[in-house]
C-alpha cells in the first residue's frame, strides 16, 4: 500500500515514521502548498496513493485568533484540496483532528458522538476541515489532545522553564487528555491495519489538568537529571494566565471506543515517563 503524510516534519510526521511502511512518501510545505489546488494535484496525481494521513496544519492556538483567515486557509481549504484529489483517485483519507472542536461545557469525558462546539478560531477550522473529510465515503478522523513528540511541545517548554526559573505558574481549572506522538502513531497504524472508518478519538489513558502535567514533567525531569533543581509549582486559572484564545473547560476525550476495538493505548504518565527517559539519553 502507497501511503503519503502531509506534514512529514511535524510531531506526529516523525513519529510516523517509525511505524509505517518503509515505501511510505512523506512530504511538508516545502515539497508544495496544500493550500494551492494546482500543487496538491499535480503531486497527488504523479504519487497516486492508495493512502493520505493528513497530519499537516495551522497549530498555533493563539495565534489563530489574529490569523483567521491564514488557519482556515491551511486547515480547511488545504484539507479541501486534499479531500478532491482523495476522492478523484480513491485514495482513503485520514484526518488528524483535536478535542478544541469541542466547547468544555460537559462534565464527562467527550464520545465521538457527542456534538462539536468550538470555542476559538484554531478549533472552528480544524472542524470545517472534519466537514470537509465527511463529504468522503472512505474516511477517517482522528481526535487526539496534548500531543507531544519531537519538536516543539508542552513538555519541552516546561523543562526549558523550570532550568531558569524557581517557580512555574500554570493554569490548574482545564482537564484535558495528553498523547505522546509515538503512541498515536501505534494507533493510527492498527486503525489502519483493522480497516477501521468514521471519527475515533485516541490519546494516553487518564484525565488531568495542565498544572498536574507540568508538575509531572517537572519531578520526572528533576530524577532523571534534565534539571538541576525543581522550581515551585503554583496552579493558576485560565483568567489569571489571560491567553488570546478561549479553550475548552474540559477536553477530555473518551476513549472507549477505541479501548473496545483493541487500540494500543497506555496510561499518559507512562508514556511521558519513557519519553523523558529517552530525552535524557540525548
Amino acid at each position: 500500500m502507497k501511503i503519503l503524510v502531509t506534514g512529514g516534519k511535524g510531531q506526529l510526521g516523525q513519529a510516523l515514521k517509525k511505524v509505517l511502511p518503509k515505501s511510505s512518501v512523506f512530504v511538508d510545505v516545502e515539497d508544495f502548498d496544500i493550500v494551492d489546488f494546482k500543487a496538491v494535484q499535480k503531486n497527488l496525481t504523479k504519487i497516486r496513493p492508495q493512502l493520505i494521513i493528513h497530519t499537516a496544519a495551522f497549530t498555533n492556538v493563539d495565534g489563530a485568533e489574529d490569523e483567521k483567515k491564514l488557519a482556515f486557509q491551511i486547515n480547511q481549504l488545504g484539507t479541501r484540496n486534499l479531500v478532491k484529489m482523495a476522492k478523484k483517485i480513491g485514495s482513503f483519507f485520514i484526518y488528524i483532528s483535536t478535542n478544541y472542536v469541542f466547547g468544555g461545557g460537559k462534565k464527562t469525558a467527550y464520545k465521538e458522538t457527542d456534538r462539536p462546539y468550538p470555542l476559538s478560531v484554531y478549533g472552528k477550522s480544524k472542524l470545517a476541515g472534519e466537514k470537509e473529510t465527511r463529504k468522503l465515503k472512505n474516511f477517517l478522523i482522528v481526535r487526539t489532545a496534548g500531543l507531544y513528540g519531537e519538536g516543539k511541545n508542552f513538555v519541552k517548554a516546561i523543562l526549558e522553564l523550570a532550568k531558569t526559573q524557581s517557580k512555574l505558574t500554570v493554569v490548574d481549572d482545564q482537564k484535558t487528555s495528553v498523547c505522546l506522538a509515538d503512541d498515536l502513531a501505534k494507533a493510527i497504524w492498527q486503525l489502519i491495519q483493522k480497516k477501521k472508518k468514521g471519527i475515533w478519538h485516541i490519546a494516553n489513558l487518564g484525565e488531568l489538568t495542565w498544572f498536574d502535567f507540568a508538575k509531572k514533567i517537572v519531578e520526572l525531569g528533576y530524577n532523571l537529571g534534565l534539571l538541576p533543581k525543581k522550581p515551585k509549582m503554583v496552579p493558576i486559572t485560565t483568567e489569571q494566565l489571560g491567553r488570546p484564545a478561549p479553550r475548552p473547560q474540559n477536553g477530555v476525550l473518551d476513549l472507549s471506543k477505541a479501548k473496545k476495538a483493541g487500540i494500543f493505548l497506555r496510561e499518559w504518565s507512562k508514556a511521558l515517563a519513557e519519553y523523558l527517559k529517552n530525552e535524557a539519553k540525548k
